[in-house]
């Protein structure tokens, strides 16, 4: 999976017994029918139960998965939700900050973005999940959005309110295909996005270097170049667009998984920043490929 966090989640998701059942609190693999002599055994004496007691345990309703602590839809789109309102909060403000000073908005914008980065590493490989540091993530990448959405207005009109309506529509339109299974998520597509997606990281990563060092001197880099009268950048766009849209289908698909095998609930807050993670790359490559476009009117 292309999703660095979702990497993560289904890593810990999927731990199952040596006969393929998902895994249950406190089985240890290769225990011997031994170990259950050291469960405590029940004793009658130990408290006596009376019949209006059994009645009402027996006519109790169910425990459904919010009593058992399991995750739900509920709690992932609760979750979901709260990120991306802090996050487009922390947009709203940092645009302002832009607004009045450009160039304080540029170093906003370059200093979030790269703790950005380390955040979602660092939840990467953190084995335990803090929603102190998603909501942190929310934050900055908040302020990510807001200086780097206002730099592009600026240069590019319109660029901004086009990217967020093409990023939503692409959000719906890959959760309509999931939902009605017209698109599933296969070990063979995640082969795909795991190349894809390294092979675009490495891109950047080049582009950023030859532009620091004056190798390259068009305001995309690489991107800005024309190959044979088309702009490289275009072809890119098009294929990093692709890839995050059906990275989506993979935090689609990972979200159902931990549902429907009982995952326990804080797994909400680690899928909910996947699918958050997801559509910000969504969003930039949306944005950067209409700028291009633009500029090359």
């Amino acid at each position: 999976m292309s999703n660095p966090i979702m990497n993560s989640v289904a890593r810990d998701l999927v731990k199952n017994t040596p006969a393929g059942y998902p895994q249950m609190p406190g089985y240890q693999p290769g225990a011997t029918a031994d170990a259950a002599t050291q469960m405590p055994r029940y004793n009658p004496a130990d408290k006596e139960v009376t019949v209006e007691e059994l009645n009402e345990a027996y006519f109790a309703p169910s425990a459904d998965a919010v009593d058992t602590g399991r995750l739900t839809y509920d709690d992932i789109i609760t979750k979901t939700g709260m990120l991306f309102g802090i996050m487009l909060l922390a947009t709203a403000v940092s645009w302002s900050i832009s607004s009045v000073n450009l160039n304080l908005g540029g170093a906003l914008t370059m200093g979030s973005g790269l703790v950005g980065v380390g955040l979602v590493l660092m939840n990467s490989f953190k084995k335990k999940i803090s929603p102190a540091l998603i909501i942190a993530y929310a934050v900055v990448e908040g302020a990510f959005l807001g200086g780097f959405s206002y730099i592009m207005e600026t240069m590019y009109p319109n660029v901004a309110i086009q990217g967020v309506i093409a990023t939503v529509a692409v959000f719906a339109t890959m959760l309509i295909l999931f939902r009605s299974g017209k698109v599933r998520y296969s070990a063979k597509m995640a082969q795909i996005l795991m190349i894809g997606t390294g092979g675009i990281f490495l891109y950047y990563m080049l582009n950023l270097v030859l532009q620091l060092t004056g190798v390259v001197s068009n305001p995309f880099g690489l991107s800005g170049i024309t190959v044979f009268g088309f702009p490289l950048g275009i072809v890119i766009g098009l294929v990093a667009i692709g890839l995050g849209a059906f990275s989506l289908v993979g935090d689609f698909h990972i979200a159902r998984y931990g549902v429907e095998n009982g995952a326990p609930k804080v797994f909400a807050w680690q899928i909910a920043f996947g699918i958050m993670v997801t559509v910000v790359w969504l969003y930039v490559e949306i944005v950067r490929l209409l700028a291009i476009l633009q500029s090359n009117d």
